[in-house]
């Protein structure tokens, strides 16, 4: 009695690619149906100091890339100064002031970019700056403004609240406000940080020079 072997192990083989074919979802997307990757959306870039500096001394930068959710993404940014004659700034994000004057530096990723400003050695401070709430953030996250100048907290149709850390000269915080704007004057030089504490991580700070 013979047995034919090939026609034995061929139904076995052809049943475990179906076995495994059908295990491994036939190729398509791990994502699942009507799922879809995060996409980069904003890149919020903060300085680990003032942004006021003179000639030859620097502050350190940092970038956070974020989603469409407000969630963390992970993107590479490249660095640019609008203006390197007043400051320039490396690929790690350190800027250097140069002279006089005042530079938008960028991070940028593809078409994304989060600017913010730096002031060199006499370039002047405004006496009024205007702050937003769009959605559940400060915006600008950094302010510089004159002693004695007045800010502008620019409340939106949902509600939030300023509190001030405890600092000399802090003014006086704001209690839970929507739809309206509310001043509060500067009379001390110094770093004043604030937050909303309605919202988790809505945080900001304002320079007096």
């Amino acid at each position: 009695m013979q047995i034919n072997i090939r026609s034995t192990i061929q139904p076995l083989l052809v049943s475990t690619m179906l076995f495994l074919a059908a295990c491994s979802g036939g190729g398509k997307d791990a994502t699942g149906p009507g799922q879809t990757l995060p996409v980069l959306t904003s890149i919020s870039v903060s300085a680990s100091g003032s942004t006021s500096i003179t000639p030859g001394n620097g502050v350190q930068l940092s970038a956070v890339p974020k989603d469409a959710s407000g969630a963390l993404f992970n993107a590479a940014v490249t660095w640019s100064s609008s203006n390197t004659a007043a400051a320039t700034v490396n690929a790690n994000g350190l800027v250097l002031g140069v002279a006089a004057g005042t530079a938008a530096i960028s991070a940028r990723s593809g078409a994304i970019a989060g600017t913010i400003n730096v002031f060199v050695g006499t370039a002047t401070f405004p006496l009024t700056q205007d702050i937003d709430m769009p959605g559940l953030s400060f915006s600008p996250l950094q302010a510089d403004i004159a002693q004695g100048g007045v800010v502008r907290f620019n409340f939106p149709a949902l509600a939030h609240n300023v509190i001030f850390s405890a600092a000399t000269g802090a003014p006086a915080d704001i209690n839970v406000s929507s739809s309206t704007t509310i001043s509060r004057t500067f009379l001390a030089k110094g770093t004043f940080n604030y937050t909303c504490t309605l919202h988790a991580g809505m945080s900001a700070v304002i320079f007096v020079h």
